[in-house]
């Protein structure tokens, strides 16, 4: 019954309930990012749009201890015999397995919307100065990528996406450059830091793009 008036103040509690429910399966980064990108489009840009999408049910399942099962003494024998009658695989397909593992996206994605008119790739880029997304922003990526047989990430990016600086300080996250660390904490202090800076870049670079674009259509318009 509350709906129609939720509508009218622009409010969609319903809809940010459940945005918050699928929210507490996102790894910290992601959610830091989430909180604070929707704290900003509440309180500063009602027009920035942030949802998550993927698949829930598989995020959840990350989260999900795995079952100990003990199998009767006649299954094992019979596994393991199967086990020494199968071909073990090759070096080459275990650093493959192990290089999709290691570079598996989360099922949850954030999303931030600003503008849905011109391609990502041509608007993100170079948003900080050198920022171009083509190298991992941790210095002990090098080394994990070393253990698979990963030589450029970049290989990779059409897949992955850009690791940009900007969007690790988005979600908290600073990487030391003189002491590698394989684990570090989402800061919220850090991403409400970058927060406004980074979405009025973002928007600026939209405008001039949509202008440019309009420049170019009028100029069309006048052709014979």
């Amino acid at each position: 019954a509350s709906l129609p008036v939720q509508e009218y103040l622009s409010m969609p509690f319903d809809c940010m309930h459940k945005q918050y429910e699928i929210a507490r399966h996102l790894p910290a980064p992601l959610y830091v990012l989430f909180v604070q990108a929707s704290a900003y489009s509440q309180a500063c840009d009602k027009k920035l749009l942030v949802t998550i999408e993927g698949n829930v049910e598989e995020a959840k399942a990350l989260f999900k201890p795995p079952d100990d099962s003990q199998d009767d003494e006649s299954d094992s024998d019979a596994e393991e015999e199967q086990t020494t009658k199968r071909r073990r695989p090759t070096l080459g397909v275990q650093l493959d397995d192990k290089r999709k593992e290691m570079l598996k996206k989360h099922p949850l994605s954030v999303y931030i919307v600003l503008n849905d008119l011109l391609n990502p790739d041509s608007v993100l880029g170079c948003l900080y100065t050198g920022d171009n997304g083509k190298k991992t922003p941790n210095p002990a990526n090098r080394y994990q990528f070393d253990k698979v047989g990963i030589q450029d990430l970049s290989d990779y990016i059409s897949e992955l996406g850009h690791p940009y600086l900007w969007v690790q300080a988005m979600g908290g996250l600073h990487f030391p450059t003189d002491h590698p660390q394989p684990a570090v904490v989402a800061d919220n202090a850090l991403s409400a830091s970058h927060m406004e800076k980074t979405i009025h870049l973002l928007r600026s670079r939209l405008q001039s793009r949509l202008s440019l674009h309009k420049q170019f259509a009028s100029l069309g318009m006048y052709t014979f």
